[in-house]
Parts: structure tokens; sequence; C-alpha cells
């Protein structure tokens, strides 16, 4: 983007992510926020029961290449 962002979303549309269920409750899950902060970015999951999950990943862009 115009400040120097990439942005990356994944989503499907599948079941979603029970609500008792955290970002960080799974060794996957931990891993992709673990990598995203290693490279200074950011990580946030989007998800509603029966409405499928979407991951956004937002990185500096000069940290991407």
């Amino acid at each position: 983007d115009a400040h120097g962002v990439l942005h990356l979303a994944i989503e499907d549309n599948g079941q979603g992510l029970p609500q008792e269920k955290t970002p960080v409750d799974g060794f996957g899950m931990l891993g992709m926020r673990e990598r995203v902060a290693g490279l200074r970015g950011h990580i946030r999951w989007i998800s509603a029961l029966g409405n499928g999950l979407r991951i956004e990943v937002a990185l500096a862009a000069r940290c991407a290449a």
C-alpha cells in the first residue's frame, strides 16, 4: 500500500473456529504468529462459527522481499 505495507488475506468458507478457541491454541497458529512477529509484522484471525476463517497478515514491504 502507500505506507509500504504488504497485506495478505487468506479465507475459507468452512466451519470457522469455536469461540472458546483462541489463535494460540495450536502449534500451527503459534508458528504463524512467531514467523510473522519475526518479520515485525502483525497477524489476526477473524472467525465466526459456521462462517469460515480469515487470516490477515501485514508486513513491512522491505521485510517481505
